[in-house]
This record gives C-alpha cells, structure tokens and sequence, in this order.
C-alpha cells in the first residue's frame, strides 16, 4: 500500500493499517517465553493513538512516512511497557486489558515485568537503528527518556499511587495526569515536528496541542470508565473505583470534568486553526481522540 507523504489522501484507517503491520515485524519470531510476552502485549489491539499522533504530525508537515514509522513504534514499544508494568499485582493489580487477560495473568508476574523491561530497552534501540540523522536521533532519545522517565511517567505514576492514600485537590489531579498521561502523548507530538523539523513557532504550538491532548485524552478516560462496561472498555470498568484511584470525575465532579473537557477541546482547535500547515488528518485525528466512547 503506497502512503503518501502529505495527508491530502490519507486516512487514519490506512495509517493504522501500516503502522500495526510494521510493528507485528518487528520482533523476532523467537519461542522463548519473554518473546511470547512481548508478542502477547504488542499485538493486543490497541487504539494506537499515539504512533497516530506520531505519524499524523509528521505528515501534516511532509515528513517521509518512512522516517516517522520507527519513531512512532518506539513511542508504542514505551507505552506498553508501561501498561504491563501499571497492571501489575504491586501497581493498580489489572486482570483485563484490550479485551484479554493482562501479561501477568496470561504468563506469570517475573516474565511480565521482563518483557515490559524488554520492550522499553527496545524502544530506545528501535530509534537508534533508524535511518535518521544523528542530530534528530538524539533528540528524541533525550524526549523519551524524559517523558517517560522521573519528569514525566514514572513520576506521574508515583504521584498516582500516592494519591490512593492521601486527598487530592484539583491542582494535584491536573499534575498526576499531565505527567503520567500526558508526556508521553506529548511527545508523540514532539516526534512528529522534530522529525519533519518543524519551525520553533510552530513547534510550540504542537508541544501546547499535546499538552492539552494529553488532560483531554485522560479527562474522557475517566468519564468512560464511570459510563460504561467492562466489555466495552476492554478493562475492569470498576478498576479506579476499587483501588480508590484520583480521577477527575472523583475529584472534581462529573459536571466540571465535562466543562474542563469542552474547554479543552476549543482550546485544541484553536491551536490547530492558528497551524500553518493543511491540518485535515490532524483535524480528524483529535477529533477521534475526543469524541472516542473508549
């Protein structure tokens, strides 16, 4: 299937298509257990929001599709660690997870946190092997560690732990979820303008768009999980609930975290009216993202 590097003709539908085929091939065809696991948790059919992210930015401002495709696989490669890791029994202790048992229960706890780990170290070599220049290798290097690491996830997801056992006010709800949702969402942003090397003006715009995807994304993630159930979601509808989890609805209330969520959303097509570039798949693409029912 040919992709062009413009997203005049692009659907999200074809992106997704060619992103999971290249991730399924990535991982060697080995048996051993921690292969499993790795193939297990990849290939669980996931929303792939934000390799979409990756690719859509890239080519709203003519980046090769090629160049984006190892970069949007890392910042994948990443995010499932960190869902193995988060459903673990020490962590939110999860059963389900895009529909199926979560790797620790399909395999056993030590291989679960083995293959996360694999995957992680495999998101960092998967960016290193690419064909991109050194200057933009480094850069995103440096902008998956730091998103993902204690300025960004693993810091969100400590605060988030805390949280079970202290009060949360609002200020504190908007600070878990802007680090453990949010920068890695806004990296993916971030991936897509450093490749296509944006100008700084409009990269900041992109950063400031992933900033608000991110509280976005994680608001509607709330309210679904109290809207719908377990078979919808794909993931214990009553998880938040049973391990008393800060979320914005618990917080701030249903009606507010609808507000901040509208909010929100004028905020993002301003930003994407101001862009300089044709904006059509990245429309589409948010558009998804906030109006999704799971």
């Amino acid at each position: 299937m040919k992709i062009m590097t413009t997203n005049e003709n692009t659907s999200l539908d074809d992106l997704k298509d060619l992103y999971n085929r290249e991730i399924t091939n990535l991982l060697d065809k080995k048996q051993s257990i921690l292969h499993q696991a790795m193939h297990y948790s990849i290939d669980s059919k996931g929303k792939r929001l934000r390799p979409l992210i990756t690719l859509t930015v890239g080519l709203t401002y003519q980046a090769d599709i090629q160049k984006l495709l190892p970069a949007a696989i890392a910042i994948e490669l990443m995010h499932t660690f960190s869902l193995i890791h988060d459903d673990l029994p020490c962590m939110d202790d999860d059963d389900l997870r895009r529909g199926k048992p979560t790797t620790h229960k399909k395999f056993n706890e030590p291989t679960a946190v083995l293959a996360g780990d694999a995957l992680q170290t495999l998101a960092f070599e998967t960016l290193a092997n690419s064909q991109l220049n050194d200057k933009i290798k480094i850069k995103l290097i440096s902008c998956l560690a730091k998103s993902s690491g204690a300025e960004g996830m693993a810091l969100g997801q400590t605060l988030d732990m805390q949280a079970e056992i202290n009060n949360t006010n609002k200020d504190q709800i908007f600070n878990i979820h802007q680090h453990k949702t949010g920068a890695l969402i806004g990296a993916s942003f971030a991936f897509g303008h450093i490749i296509a090397n944006c100008q700084h003006t409009e990269a900041q715009k992109l950063n400031q768009l992933g900033k608000t995807i991110g509280l976005a994304f994680q608001i509607q993630d709330d309210i679904l999980e109290l809207q719908n159930s377990t078979e919808t979601l794909g993931k214990d509808a009553s998880s938040d609930l049973k391990s008393n989890k800060a979320t914005f609805p618990s917080v701030l209330g249903m009606q507010e975290s609808l507000n901040i969520l509208k909010n929100l959303q004028s905020t993002s097509d301003n930003i994407i009216e101001s862009l300089s570039s044709d904006t059509t798949l990245l429309r589409r693409l948010i558009t998804c993202i906030i109006n999704r029912k799971q």
